[in-house]
């Protein structure tokens, strides 16, 4: 009866040990993968947009989804060097469809 109750307690013990290491690690790990993401490479990309340019969407797009730029962390410019009405609103349906994953400047770009 009382090793009933010493082996009971005894396996209590433990699972509250496993899980309190399981939880530690588990803290730790994520904890890792944070620091681990501030040390990426920065990497900033200037596309420069011109109303000839055919396919600039398609172009655009896969340049902002390229799997090159998976273990970096890349900040994507577009430059409107037009500075046209429609322009504009061509490039803001343009960041919209991206996600809002690129900025928009008018101007020359320097």
């Amino acid at each position: 009866m009382i090793t009933d109750y010493f082996s009971a307690e005894l396996f209590v013990s433990a699972v509250i040990v496993l899980l309190t290491g399981s939880v530690i690690l588990f803290v730790r790990s994520a904890l890792r993968r944070g620091e681990r993401r501030d040390r990426l490479p920065e990497c900033r990309v200037v596309l420069y947009y011109h109303k000839d340019c055919e396919r600039f969407e398609r172009i655009a797009q896969k340049v902002v989804q390229a799997p090159c730029f998976k273990d970096t962390r890349v900040s994507f410019r577009i430059v409107d060097k037009e500075n046209s009405e429609e322009s504009r609103r061509w490039l803001l349906e343009l960041s919209k469809k991206l996600e809002g994953m690129v900025s928009l400047e008018r101007g020359d770009g320097s």
